[in-house]
């Protein structure tokens, strides 16, 4: 298995409802976590219950950058085998 975690931003008053369905959901993003590479973008679920994020691996730091739009306020980052 290759570990991944994905990277999204999400509204911080549903962190609840979505931890419901990603229980290794955690605030924070990918990095603080040693992901560091970035590996694609992808979407899981089906509207309306979807969340599109980054995915990123173990590896040397990456110059990649995420910016969530100002409504969103907060990255939270799932950890996926």
């Amino acid at each position: 298995a290759n570990p991944e975690c994905g990277e999204c931003c999400l509204q911080p008053s549903l962190y609840s409802f979505w931890k419901l369905f990603e229980p290794k959901l955690l605030p924070g993003d990918c990095a603080s976590q040693g992901f560091t590479k970035y590996n694609g973008t992808e979407t899981d679920g089906v509207w309306p219950l979807s969340v599109t994020n980054d995915r990123y691996v173990r590896a040397a730091a990456s110059q990649q950058k995420t910016h969530c739009p100002r409504e969103l306020q907060a990255i939270y980052a799932d950890m996926h085998d």
